[in-house]
C-alpha cells in the first residue's frame, strides 16, 4: 500500500515534468485501488497479463478492515514484543 501510493505520487510528478515518460493515470489508479482494497490485488504485471498468484478475487483488506500488509507488521510486532 505504501509503495503503491509513492509510485502513484512519483508518476504524477513525472507526468508534470515529462508526460511522455509517465505511465497512464488509469493504470496507476489500478495499482493504487488494488493496494487499498477497492479492486482485487492481481500481483505483478507480466507480458501475458497480471500474475494473479492468489486468483482474481484476493483483496488487500481483511474482514476486520486491516490491510494485509499492515496485518503482517502487526503480527510480527506482537511476536517480538510479546
Amino acid at each position: 500500500m505504501i509503495v503503491d501510493m509513492n509510485s502513484y505520487t512519483a508518476n504524477r510528478g513525472i507526468a508534470a515534468i515529462d508526460p511522455a515518460h509517465a505511465l497512464p493515470e488509469e493504470r496507476m489508479r489500478h495499482y493504487l485501488y488494488q493496494s487499498v482494497g477497492l479492486e482485487p490485488w492481481l500481483g505483478s504485471d507480466t507480458d501475458s497479463g497480471p500474475e494473479m498468484p492468489y486468483g482474481d478475487n484476493y483483496f488487500e483488506i481483511t474482514s476486520k478492515g486491516l490491510t494485509r500488509e499492515l496485518a503482517m507488521w502487526a503480527t510480527t510486532a506482537k511476536f517480538w514484543t510479546g
